[in-house]
């Protein structure tokens, strides 16, 4: 069973905020998902409103080099709302 995260078009911005401040570029992750960089295009403008779990997850990872990219993307998220 897949767990689907819901995204917004904030979530979508941060998510391109993130890609952007650890400098990778959406061609890099698009590859490595193996997926085209139109459909990391749309995940960042919020187009795609579900993703599963387990790739959104792996895409934060990618991003961040490290097994908790999700936490580090979560902390960063809290920071913006303090």
């Amino acid at each position: 069973m897949s767990i689907e995260i819901k995204l917004s078009e904030v979530t979508g911005l941060r998510l391109k905020e993130f890609r952007t401040q650890y400098k990778v570029k959406a061609k890099d992750v698009a590859e490595m998902l193996g997926k085209s960089p139109a459909y990391i295009s749309k995940l960042e403008k919020g187009q795609i409103q579900q993703i599963d779990k387990i790739e959104f997850e792996k895409i934060l990872n990618f991003i961040a080099n490290d097994d908790d990219g999700i936490i580090d993307f979560l902390k960063n998220l809290q920071r913006e709302r303090i």
